[in-house]
């Protein structure tokens, strides 16, 4: 017979009596959306005391969970399990409350309390610069990483966008077009959650440099030991195979 494990998501601010349902709606979604919405996962009930959205799994799928909630964590993973705690953080921001994801008495995952208004989810168009450093994923929205300097930015597009930019992984610096999710943390700094590529172009020359003297700083990056970076990038570009000294 198989095991059972149970899996928690406790909300501190609300009770099963104060919980609206279309808040309860919501938790469910973005909470279903971070342990996979087509696993064997199965909501139960709102427990006693604080609200707690009691869920069941067999161990082995309990098991995936806990491996896409430490993905989700670290940015990494499938997209949607990174939306999924996104939506989870914004919603307990909104509510001004704590929370918690608990298999069995194990926790999983830790949301503190804000330490100070926030302020979001703000939608908003705009671009971002960096090296193409990541493309992967198994969903139809494609995870995309960039990095400036010592910066990342988590993304995502579309299957067809990704096959364009597969092209600039590890090479030219450019810059992407899209939407972006903008939440003001506790600190008062505003903390990119999603942004969405739709376009993209290499950057000029002037741009960069600039972001070459970005590349230059981060230790081991290589980019500070070559002599005359801007030629070696139109090497890159045009597919030369000797290195510039």
């Amino acid at each position: 017979m198989a095991k059972y494990k149970k899996i928690a998501f406790i909300i501190d601010g609300y009770t099963p009596q104060t919980l609206p349902i279309g808040r309860l709606a919501e938790y469910l979604r973005n909470f279903a959306a971070l342990v996979g919405p087509n696993s064997d996962v199965h909501f139960e009930r709102v427990g006693r005391g604080s609200a707690a959205l009691i869920n069941r799994a067999p161990e082995d799928t309990a098991l995936d969970v806990r491996g896409r909630i430490s993905e989700a964590k670290e940015g990494h993973g499938p997209a949607e399990a990174v939306r999924g705690l996104a939506g989870l953080r914004t919603l307990l921001y909104e509510d001004n409350t704590t929370g918690r994801i608990k298999e069995n008495r194990f926790k999983l995952l830790e949301f503190p309390k804000p330490r100070g208004p926030q302020y979001g989810p703000v939608m908003e168009e705009g671009t971002l610069e960096g090296v193409l450093i990541k493309i992967g994923g198994r969903d139809e929205t494609v995870p995309v990483h960039l990095q400036d300097g010592d910066r990342y930015y988590k993304c995502v597009t579309t299957r067809a966008k990704a096959k364009e930019l597969r092209n600039f992984l590890f090479d030219v610096p450019i810059r992407v077009f899209g939407k972006g999710k903008w939440i003001r943390t506790e600190n008062g700094e505003w903390e990119l959650s999603e942004f969405k590529i739709v376009d993209h172009e290499p950057l000029n020359d002037i741009e960069l440099q600039q972001m070459i003297e970005r590349l230059r700083k981060i230790p081991g990056s290589g980019w500070d030991k070559i002599a005359d970076p801007l030629k070696e990038l139109h090497r890159i570009r045009e597919g030369g195979t000797n290195k510039v000294q």
